[in-house]
């Protein structure tokens, strides 16, 4: 049976269900305005429920005003929908929502308008939409337009996506797949996929993206501005990150101990095939992580000052390469445990690169231009290549290679370079030149 109510009210708290009647495909449009609206909508059934559509309806509008508009949200089935192709918009200040869906092919599309939305009070607790491990192929689209804005997004099940876009300083996004509660991190899941995307003109907005317990996952974060922060951790095989920060500066890829205060755990890959790029732009950024696992790849570009870059990849066939353009870059590799493994590190003045490997196969590349300039390679295994080219002032390098068929070629040129080389093994070779 389809059931369909209109509400139209205004400084009005409401509440509406359906699941007592055990119906499916029902449907309610509401739109709210002034201040301090309240509504609470359950709906059961089979499925096919929808909040909002048609003439579009689901608005609790407060315009600039306080807004403070609540509206909780329960939907059990399957193919349920909240908001179906956008308008659903709460605006205004200080709005809640909280949306809970369960079963196939559901969908939620939430606009919000104005500062401090997503907010349940302040505590600065974030609100929550959570589509449970039942929700395979679901959708989650949430767009936040203003400043300090904060949301949480949880999917279980696989082949979801959630799409996030924020405007303005200070917006917060939270988003897990492959979780059971929206307080608990991965346990399954595969092919889904997340997409934030959080732009201003001024500083700290901070973005988690967290996929894990499943295979073939993809994650897109890309943020404007400065003092950004941006959090992945993916569990499984197969899967992919992607990041771009541009803008000031200050900005950090791996929370842990990141300007921005948060204090979370770096970027972290477990299993295999795993692939993260990121892109900065500005200075004082930073990237850390961590991969585990088999066939990993780190691509990592900065652009400007003061930047520094991390990656420690254990497992077999890793690879990590670098590009820093500009003055007081960092970079620091270590491959451990596994075979196969490659480092590569493009940098310009006031460079420093750490590169330590362990186990086979291993080659380290680098070239530094600039003032001083330092390099240390520390390899240990067989089939170890170390090459570095210094140019400038006040450079220095020291190579060490421990194993087997082990090879260095160091090349500096201008003034006060200093190289050192250590190897013990068989078939070891060393060339320097120094001008």
């Amino acid at each position: 049976m389809q059931k369909i109510l209109f509400v139209s009210v205004s400084a009005l708290s409401i509440a509406v269900a359906s699941s007592a009647l055990a119906d499916s495909n029902n449907t309610v449009y509401l739109d709210q305005s002034g201040a301090g609206q309240q509504a609470t909508v359950s709906q059961g059934g089979d499925g096919g429920n929808a909040v909002g559509a048609s003439g579009k309806a689901f608005l609790q509008k407060n315009g600039d005003g306080n807004g403070a508009n609540d509206i909780t949200i329960t939907q059990t089935g399957k193919q349920n929908t909240v908001g179906a192709d956008y308008q659903n918009s709460q605006s205004g200040t200080g709005n809640s929502a909280s949306i809970t869906q369960s079963g196939k092919t559901s969908d939620v599309e939430l606009k919000q308008v104005g500062t401090k939305n997503g907010v349940v009070d302040d505590t600065h607790t974030m609100n929550v939409i959570v589509q449970d491990t039942t929700a395979s192929s679901s959708k989650v689209v949430l767009d936040q337009d203003g400043g300090k804005n904060l949301f949480d997004i949880a999917q279980g099940g696989a082949s979801n996506s959630t799409s996030v876009k924020q405007t303005g300083v200070g917006g917060v996004a939270t988003v897990r797949q492959g979780v059971s509660a929206s307080d608990t991190y991965p346990v399954g899941g595969k092919s889904n996929t997340i997409t934030i995307n959080q732009a201003a003109t001024a500083t700290v907005n901070v973005a988690w993206a967290i996929q894990g317990g499943g295979d073939s996952n993809s994650l897109s974060i890309s943020q404007t501005g400065d003092r950004l922060g941006a959090d992945i951790w993916q569990n499984g095989t197969g899967n992919i990150a992607t990041s771009i920060q541009s803008g000031g500066g200050d900005n950090t890829i791996g929370l842990a101990g990141a300007n921005v205060n948060w204090g979370v755990t770096p970027f972290v890959q477990t299993g295999s095939s795993n692939t993260l790029i990121n892109t900065q732009s500005g200075s004082l950024n930073a990237t850390n992580g961590s991969q585990t696992g088999n066939n990993n790849y780190v691509s990592n570009t900065q652009a400007g000052s003061y930047n520094g870059a991390g990656y420690t990849q254990s497992g077999n066939g890793n690879q990590a390469t670098s590009t820093q353009s500009g003055i007081g870059a960092s970079y620091n590799v270590t491959q451990k445990g596994g075979d196969t493994n490659y480092a590569f590190s493009a940098q310009s003045d006031y460079a420093v690169a750490t590169v330590t490997q362990t186990g086979s196969s291993n080659s380290s590349m680098g070239y530094q231009t600039g003032a001083q300039d330092t390099a240390t390679v520390d390899q240990t295994g067989s089939y170890n290549v170390a090459l570095y080219t210094q140019s400038g002032s006040n450079n220095s390098a020291y190579l060490s290679q421990t194993g087997s068929g082990n090879g260095v070629t160091v090349t500096q040129i201008s003034n006060g370079n200093s190289a050192t080389v250590n190897q013990v093994g068989s078939s070891n070779h060393a060339t320097i030149t120094q001008h």
